[in-house]
């Protein structure tokens, strides 16, 4: 969810934001969480439709699975206990509501994407994972972990060829850098599988393309022969096989990342570091272009195929920028004021914008329409 701060509320102590989840196509329509409410928006009437009021929970994310759609968040004010909702899509009605309490000591709040398995959705606090049954809302397992999340300093869990993938720290450490692991686990019961041990700091959404992982890592400090600790400031992305837990090859580039999904695109890893996005050869870690140094940190690379550009959210300015997918040159097209990760039909891009929806023509850069809805909630004003 990215979030715009605009202003003061009535209340001295609270200040009126706005924000959005991701957005979800499904058929003729689009879905999505705008603040408190869920939205369904047709796209042929071009008509928003409030489908439910959640009234103090901030939805940050949307999942549609067959005939149902979950949805929830965390709620505001006090930011510490979560909630999670299944609706049936053809009636439009609630079947159950799940919720999570938090406190000073632990993180009620849903922040990771949510993940749908056959027999489980799979949600994730601050600090533990739950397989919540589809049916009944029941929870089946829980994974308790020091730190869950969507920040760039920690593995964002997925799910991947049947299996859940997450990372967890180990015991021992090398220097100081504390060794972590890759639990590929079974999503229906949270039982572990199998671990791959990785000497550096996990970090952002790992890919998983057939038998194989491409994720970030990072390692701050290293012990020279002499056992002195010396800074290298490394951030890798790393080729794993997962049948042998080995590391294939490894990338290395300079700066941080934001939490950054990686794409996929003719034999292409598309990854961004720092404020800037690398085509890297999935099979021998060779680089193969990169692109020019973007104004601020760069996230999301999505494919366009019909117009060779790569799209990438620069979140800190709110902006959609253009690559060329042959080369990374930069495109003169941008999107200003954008307030969600953007989906695309063709040529067009729909996004989110205070109080509205927008469709445009990513050639022209000309409105289609604009469709208005509420995106305001509030937060405490010293976060």
């Amino acid at each position: 969810m990215v979030l715009s701060v605009l202003g003061c509320a009535s209340n001295a102590a609270l200040l009126d934001v706005h924000g959005f989840s991701n957005l979800v196509l499904h058929q003729d329509a689009l879905w999505f969480g705008a603040g408190y409410k869920l939205y369904r928006v047709d796209l042929n009437q071009q008509i928003a439709t409030l489908v439910y009021d959640t009234k103090d929970f901030v939805i940050s994310f949307v999942q549609i699975d067959e005939k149902n759609l979950y949805f929830g968040g965390y709620q505001t004010p006090n930011r510490r206990d979560g909630a999670i909702w299944s609706l049936d899509l053809d009636s439009q009605s609630i079947i159950w509501k799940q919720e999570f309490k938090g406190n000073w000591f632990t993180w009620g709040g849903i922040v990771i994407p949510l993940l749908v398995d056959e027999d489980v959705i799979i949600v994730g606090t601050r600090t533990a994972l739950h397989g919540i049954d589809k049916i009944d809302g029941d929870v089946q397992w829980e994974i308790n972990g020091p730190w869950f999340g969507t920040d760039r300093d920690s593995l964002v869990p997925v799910l991947a060829n049947g299996q859940l993938f997450y990372g967890v720290d180990e015991v021992g450490g090398n220097g100081s850098n504390s060794n972590q692991a890759i639990v590929i686990a079974e999503p229906s019961s949270g039982k572990t599988l199998k671990k791959i041990s990785v000497t550096g700091s996990l970090e952002s959404v790992p890919g998983v393309y057939g038998n194989y992982m491409f994720v970030k890592d990072s390692q701050s400090y290293r012990r020279d022969n002499t056992g002195k600790l010396q800074y290298i400031g490394e951030l890798r992305l790393n080729c794993i096989d997962l049948i042998s837990g080995k590391v294939i090859w490894t990338y290395q580039a300079n700066g941080g990342s934001e939490s950054s999904q990686i794409g996929f695109y003719k034999g292409l890893v598309l990854d961004a570091f720092a404020n800037q996005l690398f085509a890297i050869d999935a099979r021998s870690g060779t680089l193969r272009w990169q692109s020019p140094e973007f104004e601020a940190a760069a996230r999301n690379p999505q494919v366009i195929e019909e117009l060779d550009v790569i799209a990438l959210e620069i979140p800190s300015s709110n902006k959609v920028i253009f690559v060329d997918s042959a080369n990374g040159e930069l495109r003169e097209k941008e999107f200003l004021s954008v307030l969600s990760s953007p989906v695309f039909i063709g040529h067009d891009m729909i996004y989110a914008i205070t109080n509205a929806i927008i469709r445009a023509d990513i050639v022209t850069g000309n409105t289609i329409w604009s469709i208005p809805v509420d995106s305001q909630y509030q937060i405490p004003a010293d976060d």
